[in-house]
């Protein structure tokens, strides 16, 4: 666990979150992708919605693509399980 927790990025957070998933180590996490864009503060970003119902994290990301969005939300949910300060996106 130490070894995904040292060499957690944003592009590997998807992989990370389904390989712990895989080796049962969390419940498989849960993504609700909008297929309409959200309107913040001026412009449009793509939502994305992560649940893992058995760590009990839920978390939100918004993106200017679906993948960056999917890729932000997996790894701000790896952030809170591991308690590390996420960097922005």
């Amino acid at each position: 666990m130490d070894e995904l927790k040292e060499n957690l990025t944003q592009d590997n957070a998807v992989s990370t979150l389904k390989e712990l998933a895989e080796s049962g180590r969390c419940s498989i996490p849960q993504y609700e992708l909008p297929d309409e864009q959200v309107y913040d503060d001026g412009e449009y970003w793509w939502s994305c919605t992560c649940y893992v119902r058995s760590w009990s994290i839920q978390k939100t990301a918004l993106s200017k693509s679906k993948k960056g969005a999917k890729r932000y939300v997996a790894y701000l949910v790896l952030c809170d399980f591991f308690g590390i300060e996420p960097e922005e996106e």
